[in-house]
């Protein structure tokens, strides 16, 4: 059961002084039944004059923090200890767990609603069971949409991703998710940390966070499988939160009172330590 390190570094820079900040952050990792969270600490510079802590409609914990004098520089740095506790592979046998709709706005799944029921229809035949059809469905994806980090923005529509096959991890969720919901099968995005394998010392560095796609098997619970790789989620990876889309699980959001221009800088790292 391997025990994780991970630091999450964002700065806010804004090319003039601005006053009123505000930002909400969803940087703690969730308890679970495959994770236990040891230790949890979120830092600003400067410190806000207030701070608010609640939790969301899908369980994440989230902090408000509001910032009053002019500022052109913020930093937010959550630290974190979590012990993975299992793989996410294998149905967990509990017909109890918390079990949540996670469809996209109407609106949005009715635009792309033909797009998805077209995309491997026959992952989906009468005689293959679910899990079976989560497999094939992540090969689809994995061989015909391409990783490509300059193709989309956070912004970036469902119909659009449907058409140039190109994209991010989050982008590769979003689709999946699409294609689950079309078909009436429950699935949440999730944000979390993919520990990719020691670099020095047992650490990773990374530019960001990670995406995947938890589905929910009636009877059983929820799984999470990793569009993005085309692989079961197992020990390496570290949930953070789940939510609908994207938008509900933004590590560090910024609610600013003034259309001003600004950079963000994030840093991720991972230390595996000894067991």
């Amino acid at each position: 059961m391997p025990h994780y390190s991970i630091t999450h570094h964002t700065a806010y820079h804004f090319d003039e002084p601005l006053a009123g900040v505000k930002l909400l952050v969803c940087l703690q990792p969730v308890d679970s039944l495959f994770q236990t969270l040891e230790f949890h600490q979120v830092v600003s510079i400067p410190l806000p004059i207030k701070r608010v802590e609640e939790t969301d409609p899908f369980g994440n914990i989230q902090q408000a923090l509001s910032f009053r004098r002019p500022l052109q520089k913020i930093e937010v740095t959550s630290v974190s200890t979590v012990k993975v506790n299992g793989t996410r592979s294998h149905l967990d046998n509990n017909p109890d767990a918390p079990h949540w709709q996670t469809l996209f706005a109407p609106e949005e799944l009715a635009l792309i609603l033909l797009q998805a029921l077209a995309f491997a229809p026959e992952v989906f035949a009468p005689d293959i069971p679910l899990r079976e059809s989560l497999n094939q469905l992540m090969a689809k994806l994995y061989q015909e949409f391409h990783y490509d980090e300059t193709a989309t923005t956070v912004t970036t529509p469902l119909s659009e991703l449907f058409s140039i096959k190109r994209g991010v991890c989050q982008d590769f969720a979003r689709v999946m998710i699409a294609v689950l919901q079309a078909r009436g099968i429950d699935a949440r995005y999730v944000s979390g940390y993919l520990f990719c394998g020691p670099l020095l010392n047992n650490r990773v560095h990374q530019a960001a966070s990670h995406a995947w796609v938890s589905v929910f098997m009636p009877g059983s619970g929820w799984v999470d499988v990793d569009p993005t790789n085309n692989k079961w989620v197992d020990e390496a990876y570290i949930t953070l939160a789940w939510g609908r889309d994207y938008v509900d699980v933004v590590p560090v959001k910024g609610m600013l009172n003034e259309n001003r221009r600004q950079r963000i800088k994030v840093s991720v790292t991972i230390e595996k330590k000894p067991d």
